[in-house]
């Protein structure tokens, strides 16, 4: 087969030179052609199906048209397009059933179970508390949340699981359970089970895992959306083989959900037109095998947002629940179990027009809640009648109170307080030994200027008691707003409190870049999980904790790029310093560093030119953006080093992803600031950068520029020239050799009624005028800088050009010169028509247009290597329903012969692709459930699939090696690396 297509392309080939041969005489267009040049004889311009004849008004497009008016981009106007109980054995049976709750993390003697969201499974040596030491890692599909680990093994809830078939196409949409070994250094996944829907809640008993799920599907036959719950038990004593015992489901939705050792409670919000009502269902799951059995339902009035809302006690339920109306108020229902597992209610209590119910917590036969109004109340019931639960106290409070712990006859509160004008963190100790009469018995205030907790589900697992070491440790943000910039900064702080029966203490803190989601002790010291990493504190001193050891478990790769011998990866986000990190190309993402550097500034980007790499960053200084432009040395690889750093003012740094695109300017008397004409910046012959932006003036007022960075010495790097740009609004750059091709656009109006005269045959896709309602145009012209000279660069002519240069070339002897652009006009009613155009530069200065094709509304960014164009267009059927699927078809043009772009390849594909990037001869698209799949361009006209990858997050940022071998950085979830050998 590989014989025959390579003599297919021969002869393809050969057919090509013999028309070359054939057009060897002159274009009739005022040039002499060049040896080599494709041609076509004036008779040749006749009107193809996507030229209008020569008679039509600007907006139309012929062979050797030298005058363009094209379609403002979005600045000027909108994107255009054309689409469309029994009660006594419950509590009989509390102490034989132990109920787990999972966390994302696991501590057993000396090693420590760590979930993380974005790397997986980590088995840690803490034997050492001081050098916590990495065993092995596991990474996970999905988002990986929940985990229990036992005798052994780990057992993993992931939502957002997406499983691929035999062929590549999905199966599998919804969570799964993994099972891992985790006895030896790196976990070992033995076995799995899907789940339907999406897990809002799970429990451990025994050997059986009790999942609860919410499923959303759209019913095509009706048009409607239908919901459903699953109640899922799995027997997990075989940790490779977990066996379903049972699965109930019903139709209905449910995001809270709490468990006691012999019920689940599972509810939801119904509205109706007057009022909101939580329904919630009873599951009995007391029989020690896992069976289920489903009960019945009890509605009462108002929301119910917190499992800390709901508890089960002696065979009764006790709930509250909150309404909006009337100001907030608040209600206490206590409904009781019976022996067909119905629940009933028994007892209410109306606590009336409270405000906003912050806070909950049930402790035996007492409950305490907490609510926001002009004056912040704790409340105290009594619990031990259910059939009249009372309130028998209600203590003023300053501030409110979100998450409570009951402690006999003590409760700790979390929450806020308003001081001077501020809302800071508010931690407070109640006495409550007397009901009728409680009281404050310390309270502490963390934060300078706003603070806050992250108390996102309603349990703070964040915080944790520590009795033996009498501490509360709490992780908070806090933001310091300075007033002479239009933002502060946020610290995280781990905070270290006093807790005695008597009092609360402010002790000392530890601030980090990243927010601790859970502490504990290690040893004798101090241990912080975060996303980002585990650190060890010593707390020696209480009141000066500090950092003894710490292990990365993620970081942001938010760049990469390959040396000839290396990986490039640069390390950091807006929250923390970046890090060039230069790592083997042999597993590179778990390898540690062969060295790395720190650099000053924020986002980044890279641009390599041999060992050496650029890092384009951003730097806020007295509230001015700068951009820093980094010279770093990769050689050798254990010791990189920053050569020489050059510090810009007023450059446009191109689109997110990369650095900042914003231009800032201080709110000071009204002015805040807005977003400036992004254009990305080019590296120009390797050792030069050239950015577009604005050079300030002495008189206030600023010119629009270049900046033509100089990195030929890179010790000292240097801003070489800032040549003037009176060209109009900078649209994009693009660098060929050693020349900028700087491309512009200025408002052009047709006429008074916006209106041009147009062909009136009917195939003709501009037959129509356009409307009097249709957006702004505007001519494009393309501006040549030559920097032969980076100190003095030489400006070409202007020439009008239809829409920005994405290449420029010559032929083959260099006395002629093409350009190719992205084209859009308007046509018929407001619609858009693109097209990508081929130009020959002609002596007259004018740039004359020698082909087109028609690109569809849908199509993505084209991507071009080569003479070639790839892109995908998606077709979306007219009428949409949430089980429509696109039709995709993957488009290959070639302009090797610039007279007659051909379309040479379209595959066709009933879910989702899009092209993210063509380079090392290779195309790569991402394709739903994060898989991206790459197509060998060894035959350009014709891509031909070499491998699928499943990525594990969404960042499709590569770069390719000579040896066939690429890198994606996924920020979080590191280094995925694809052999395409």
């Amino acid at each position: 087969m590989e014989r025959v297509q390579k003599q297919m392309f021969a002869l393809l080939g050969l057919a090509t030179a013999m028309g070359f041969v054939v057009g060897c005489a002159d274009m009739g267009l005022g040039e002499d052609v060049i040896e080599g040049d494709p041609v076509v004889t004036d008779d040749e311009f006749t009107k193809a199906d996507h030229f209008t004849s020569r008679s039509a008004g600007p907006t139309g497009r012929w062979r050797g048209q030298s005058d363009f008016v094209s379609a403002a981009p979005f600045r000027y106007s909108p994107f255009l397009r054309t689409t469309a109980a029994e009660g006594a054995d419950a509590t009989a049976k509390t102490a034989e059933r132990k109920v787990e709750e999972s966390d994302i993390y696991k501590l057993d003697g000396n090693r420590l179970y760590i979930l993380n969201s974005y790397r997986g499974l980590h088995t840690v040596d803490v034997s050492s508390p001081a050098a916590p030491r990495l065993l092995g890692r596991k990474a996970i599909y999905g988002m990986p949340s929940e985990m229990y680990v036992r005798s052994g093994y780990a057992f993993v809830l992931a939502n957002d699981w997406q499983g691929l078939n035999a062929d590549g196409n999905d199966l599998n949409q919804g969570a799964q359970l993994r099972a891992y070994d985790v006895r030896g250094s790196r976990p070992a996944e033995v076995g799995a089970f899907d789940i339907a829907g999406y897990v809002v809640g799970s429990r451990l008993v025994g050997n059986v895992l009790y999942i609860v799920s919410s499923h959303w599907a759209w019913d095509a036959a009706t048009n409607q959306s239908t919901e459903r719950m699953f109640v899922q038990s799995i027997n997990i004593a075989n940790p490779a083989a977990p066996r379903s015992v049972e699965r109930e489901e019903w139709k209905g939705s449910g995001w809270t959900v709490a468990v006691s050792p012999d019920y689940m409670f599972i509810a939801n919000g119904e509205w109706t037109a007057n009022a909101s009502k939580t329904k919630i269902r009873v599951v009995d799951i007391k029989d020690p095998n896992g069976r289920i059995t489903i009960g019945g339902t009890l509605t009462v009035d108002g929301n119910l947002w917190q499992e800390a809302r709901m508890d089960f006690f002696a065979g009764h339920l006790r709930v509250v629940t909150q309404g909006w109306d009337r100001g907030g108020w608040a209600k206490l229902s206590v409904a009781k179990m019976s022996a067909t597992r119905t629940l009933s209610v028994v007892g209410t209590l109306d606590l009336g027009n409270i405000g906003t119910l912050t806070g909950a917590k049930y402790d035996g036969e007492k409950g305490y809640l907490v609510h926001g109004q002009q004056v912040d109340p704790l409340d105290v019931i009594d619990l031990s009648n259910p059939a009249r639960p009372t309130l028998v106290s209600r203590l003023e409070i300053p501030g409110f109170f979100d998450h409570l712990v009951a402690r006999g006859d003590r409760v700790l509160a979390v929450g806020r307080e308003q001081v001077d004008g501020k809302w800071k963190i508010a931690v407070a100790l109640f006495d409550v030994s007397n009901a009728a009469a409680p009281r404050e018995l310390s309270r502490v205030n963390l934060g300078e200027d706003w603070s806050w907790t992250h108390n996102e589900s309603g349990k703070m697992k964040e915080m944790s008691i520590l009795d033996n070491l009498g501490l509360v440790v709490l992780p908070y943000t806090t933001y310091n707003y300075d007033g002479d910039q239009m933002w502060g900064a946020a610290t995280s702080r781990l905070q270290l409190l006093g807790l005695t029966r008597t009092a609360l203490t402010k002790l000392g803190s530890v601030s980090s870049a990243d927010f601790a989601d859970r502490s504990f002790t290690l040893g004798s010291n101090l241990g912080a999980i975060s996303y980002r990493r585990l650190a060890s504190y010593s707390i020696a001193d209480r009141n000066r904790p500090t950092l003894a050891g710490e292990l990365e478990l993620s970081r942001n790769v938010a760049q990469v790029a390959r040396t000839a011998a290396n990986v490039v990866e640069l390390v950091g986000d807006y929250s923390e310093a970046l890090e060039l990190r230069v790592k083997p190309t042999q597993n590179a993402d778990d390898s540690a560093p062969l060295g790395r550097v720190t650099l000053t500034g924020e986002g980044g980007s890279l641009y390599t030119n041999g060992s050496f790499v650029y890092v384009v960053a951003n730097s806020w200084k007295s509230g001015e953006q700068k951009t820093l432009v980094h010279v770093v040395s990769t050689l050798p690889a254990s010791n990189p080093r920053l050569q020489g750093t050059l510090e810009l003012t007023g450059v446009s740094q191109g689109r997110w992803g990369g650095p900042i695109i914003m231009s800032r300017i201080a709110c000071i008397g009204g002015r805040c600031p807005w977003f400036r004409n992004v254009v990305k910046p080019v590296q120009v012959d390797g050792n030069m950068l050239v950015f577009h932006g604005n050079k300030a003036k002495t008189d206030g007022t600023s010119d629009e520029v270049l900046f033509v960075v100089d990195l030929a010495d890179p010790r000292t790097p240097k801003l070489a020239a800032t040549p003037k740009l009176d060209l109009g609004t900078v649209a994009s750059l693009h660098a060929t050799g050693r020349k900028v091709h700087v491309s512009t656009h200025a408002p052009f109006e047709i006429d008074a009624a916006c209106n041009a005269t147009t062909s009136t045959d009917p195939t003709d896709p501009d037959a129509r005028p356009v409307p009097s309602s249709c957006g702004q145009t505007v001519k494009f012209f393309a501006t040549t800088f030559n920097l032969d000279r980076p100190a003095q660069p030489v400006q070409g002519a202007k020439v009008n050009v239809p829409g920005p240069v994405v290449d420029a070339w010559s032929s083959t002897s260099g006395q002629t010169s093409y350009l190719a652009t992205t084209d859009s006009r308007y046509r018929k009613e407001k619609t858009a028509l693109k097209s990508f155009d081929t130009l020959k530069l002609r002596s007259d200065g004018k740039a004359q247009l020698l082909d087109l094709r028609l690109i569809d509304d849908s199509a993505d960014e084209l991507k071009l290597a080569g003479r070639h164009v790839y892109y995908t267009e998606t077709k979306w059927p007219e009428t949409w329903t949430p089980t429509s699927k696109p039709t995709v078809k993957f488009r290959t043009l070639s302009y090797t012969n610039p007279l007659a772009i051909r379309l040479t390849n379209t595959k066709t594909f009933s879910s989702y692709r899009s092209v993210a990037d063509v380079q090392g001869g290779f195309a790569f698209l991402t394709r739903e459930g994060n898989n991206l799949d790459a197509y060998s361009l060894a035959y350009a006209d014709v891509p031909s699939f070499k491998k699928s990858t499943r990525l594990f997050g969404w960042s499709t940022q590569l770069a390719v090696g000579s040896d066939k071998v690429a890198f994606v950085a996924e920020g979080n979830f590191g280094l995925t690396e694809i052999s395409l050998r």
